[in-house]
């Protein structure tokens, strides 16, 4: 589905419609992620604003600028902070709560390599006050920018009018 987006890195200043949320801010990039066509009606019949999707759109794109970064700060603002947030690491069990979600990414972020996201196939779908983003992260990391492939679900809810993570699920794509 068309040409993947840089994330983070040596790129411009980037196009893409983004949050006013306070993890927003830093993207590089060539522009803002791939997505479809906004839906015109969520599951209630009534009508989904653009501006849902692009504000969901840019939420999603913080939270890779937080990931490419390995800014535990950055990253924080993008969660809804509470006891029911989820995450999924590829090869991880469920982590539940905001302070394990917490912790485990303080935990990716000191045994990772830099990562750099190129993403595609991106869909965002908002269904009142919550939106489910699907994409795949086309990886690269380290300094022999080793390449990967991972499919994502991220799923956010409005809170106090800003778009807040509540689940992120990565599974990586076995090559056989």
């Amino acid at each position: 589905r068309g040409t993947p987006q840089r994330r983070g890195g040596l790129g411009g200043s980037g196009g893409a419609e983004r949050s006013a949320s306070r993890c927003g801010g830093g993207l590089g990039g060539s522009g803002g992620a791939e997505r479809s066509a906004a839906p015109s009606v969520d599951r209630n019949g009534a009508g989904v604003k653009a501006t849902d999707v692009g504000a969901v759109t840019g939420a999603n794109e913080a939270f890779y600028a937080a990931f490419e970064a390995a800014d535990l700060d950055r990253m924080a603002a993008c969660w809804a902070q509470d006891d029911t947030v989820c995450c999924i690491h590829p090869g991880s069990d469920l982590i539940v709560g905001w302070p394990r979600v917490s912790r485990s990414w303080a935990a990716v972020f000191v045994g990772s390599a830099r990562l750099q996201f190129f993403l595609t196939d991106v869909d965002v779908h908002v269904d009142g006050d919550t939106a489910v983003v699907t994409c795949a992260e086309n990886v690269l990391a380290g300094a022999e920018l080793s390449a990967g492939r991972v499919l994502a679900t991220n799923v956010f809810r409005r809170v106090d009018g800003e778009w807040r993570m509540v689940l992120h699920h990565a599974s990586p794509v076995l090559r056989g």
